[in-house]
């Protein structure tokens, strides 16, 4: 009698819709900061750079783009790169910036690029590309009481972020879960 159980309970987590994830554009929680994809007008500056001979650069205005729901004031706190600063380039200073902002994991692309110089000026673009955000999410084939352990369990949060680890440790805490409980070959089905 198990092994039917089993077997039924199996095939309904086979057709499981764990997140059904929403890429939201707007929410009255998170209303966007500032939207500045559609006004991505950034040139950028071909530089020439010289590892023997790295020249001294003052940092004139850095801008952000490609930001929704971030604020550019937090991401500049990221990077440790200030206007007025001197950077040199090339150097270090540059690759521990985009080093930092990708720890973040807010991101799924992340670049800095001079948009102009002028004498010993330089003028920096950080351009970002935003992971998609959990709107909503649904659990099909299970029973209601595991529905409300899952929802306990794997802290899922609307207008959270939405990346390759949440959706992975979501996967290994329901097969954990299922698991726990008997059911050793759950299949858990991810749609976003």
């Amino acid at each position: 009698m198990k092994s039917k159980n089993l077997t039924t309970y199996v095939t309904q987590l086979a057709l499981l819709c764990l997140l059904i994830a929403s890429i939201s554009t707007a929410h009255a929680q998170d209303t966007p900061v500032k939207d500045s994809t559609a006004k991505d007008t950034t040139a950028k500056v071909q530089l020439t750079l010289d590892h023997n001979n790295p020249k001294q650069y003052v940092i004139a205005d850095i801008t952000v783009s490609g930001i929704k729901y971030l604020n550019p004031e937090q991401i500049l706190s990221f990077t440790g790169l200030v206007k007025g600063d001197t950077i040199s380039l090339p150097s270090e200073e540059i690759s521990f910036a985009l080093k930092k902002l990708w720890a973040q994991r807010f991101f799924s692309d992340v670049g800095i690029s001079a948009t102009k110089i002028v004498d010993n000026k330089i003028y920096l673009d950080i351009h970002l590309t935003e992971r998609p955000r959990v709107s909503t999410w649904d659990f099909k084939g299970i029973k209601k009481g595991d529905k409300t352990d899952l929802r306990e369990k794997l802290h899922l949060r609307r207008g959270g972020e939405l990346s390759d680890y949440i959706i992975k440790t979501s996967i290994d805490l329901i097969q954990d879960f299922y698991s726990e409980k008997g059911y050793r070959k759950a299949e858990v089905n991810v749609i976003h």
